[in-house]
């Protein structure tokens, strides 16, 4: 715990120098491999947890250089999967002066504009080249994971009663947002789902029409589309009056993929 919140402070209060970027990274890593059971800062105290959400807001609204923006998602999409529904919501608002959607709010358009960037990645790097790049395709591979699971996290969250937390105020903490603000979010994950579907719809006319295929090396493509269909059938659950025109308009790659997912091989995890 004293390394995590020695990185936290050192990300949430250094400005300019590359060493932000350093602690980002490893406590992007730190979390990732079996950090779950780290202690949480007692309530009224300020602890590592504000501490990386003052980083993370503070990056979130500065422009950060390409190479470093996956770090930025791996760390969000931790923290927005591991705290509670008011982490988004109130860490650091008596601080620093803010209203409670602002974290949110942000986090939902800056995700939405890398899913839009990062589906692009997916079509050339894991579909077209076949994941020949492993380094590329594994870079875009979670980048997409990251923002995925962001989204179905915050519907999750969204979504909770007091039955759900053992903090029942906190867990009603989203639905309380300003309505204008809940369709900001609706509207950014809407974005980010579409994005999902146009790389099925990307994916399944190559499939027809290039032969690609799931066999062989590239497990990329098996792994990206195993991601955006959790998604889609997330918030298919949720919402799917808000993108079924765009479902209704890749039916044919739907049927080309499934058609390819009855061969046997580890293809058929996606329909899994």
């Amino acid at each position: 715990k004293a390394c995590v919140e020695a990185l936290s402070i050192a990300f949430a209060t250094i400005t300019e120098s590359s060493l932000v970027f350093d602690a980002m990274a490893a406590l992007a890593l730190f979390f990732e491999n079996g950090s779950n059971a780290l202690e949480a800062t007692s309530p009224g105290k300020s602890g590592w947890e504000d501490f990386i959400h003052e980083g993370l807001f503070r990056m979130m609204r500065n422009k950060i250089p390409m190479k470093h923006r996956p770090n930025l998602f791996r760390l969000l999409n931790y923290m927005v999967s591991s705290q509670q529904s008011s982490w988004c919501i109130s860490r650091g608002l008596a601080r620093a002066n803010r209203k409670p959607s602002d974290f949110c709010v942000l986090m939902a358009k800056l995700v939405m504009i890398e899913s839009r960037v990062n589906s692009d990645d997916i079509a050339r790097v894991v579909v077209d080249d076949g994941s020949k790049d492993k380094a590329a395709a594994r870079k875009s591979l979670d980048t997409m994971a990251s923002c995925y699971g962001i989204v179905e996290h915050s519907v999750v969250h969204l979504l909770a009663t007091e039955e759900d937390s053992s903090n029942k105020e906190a867990s009603m903490m989203w639905k309380d947002l300003p309505a204008d603000k809940l369709l900001m979010l609706r509207d950014s994950f809407v974005d980010v789902v579409n994005a999902s579907l146009d790389i099925v719809d990307y994916a399944g006319k190559a499939l027809k029409a290039n032969g690609c295929s799931f066999d062989g090396p590239n497990l990329g493509l098996v792994e990206a589309l195993s991601v955006c269909f959790r998604l889609i059938s997330t918030w298919m659950s949720v919402d799917a009056g808000s993108i079924l025109d765009h479902v209704l308009n890749i039916i044919g790659s739907l049927e080309t993929i499934v058609v390819h997912c009855e061969v046997k091989g580890p293809s058929r995890n996606i329909l899994e």
